[in-house]
């Protein structure tokens, strides 16, 4: 078997390529342990997503990584990760679905209902994260005391999954009542 010029042409080529990105990432991840080292974790951060692109093997450690953010009270860090997950057009829909759930959970921890509703609205019309969607959904109503919107979401909670607390429809009301009573 003869191999021509151009397919050894195309392996060195290959070969350098990986070689290449491989050392690109070790230069990014050493970059990380250095920002971390003297005390810059926002650069860490992002010198840290960009050794480990998003794949199939990395993707977990995405969604681990904004998660620990989140827990350690780093919204905004944790924002950035899924976000990066998200602007990933070949990422998989599964991924793709737990991805805009963890953002609604991030947005939701900041404070910003307005996102997370709307999130957790596209996320609550089907698909894995249905019931948490809805169920995150009536909080954050509950927050806004938004009485009517809530009793709504509890109920189309109630038609599809067992309710956290079935006496709730009630104390919506009894809110209500309060509001009217007082004007």
């Amino acid at each position: 078997m003869r191999v021509s010029l151009v397919e050894v042409a195309l392996i060195v080529g290959g070969a350098g390529l990986g070689w290449y990105g491989t050392r690109r990432r070790r230069r990014d991840y050493l970059a990380g342990l250095n920002y971390l080292v003297n005390e810059q974790p926002d650069r860490a951060v992002e010198a840290f997503l960009r050794a480990v692109a998003v794949d199939r093997d990395t993707v977990e450690t995405h969604f681990a990584l904004g998660a620990l953010f989140r827990r350690r009270g780093e919204v905004d860090r944790a924002i950035r990760v899924h976000q990066n997950l998200m602007a990933r057009t070949d990422l998989d829909p599964a991924y793709r679905e737990q991805a805009t759930y963890a953002l609604a959970q991030d947005y939701l921890r900041a404070g910003l209902f307005d996102r997370t509703e709307k999130l957790l609205t596209q996320l609550s019309e089907a698909g894995t994260y249905r019931i948490a969607a809805l169920r995150d959904l009536v909080r954050v109503y509950e927050i806004q005391r938004d009485w009517d919107r809530a009793i709504a979401m509890h109920r189309q909670l109630a038609k599809i999954a067992n309710p956290p607390q079935p006496q709730a429809i009630a104390h919506y009301y009894a809110e209500l009542a309060e509001l009217a009573r007082a004007q």
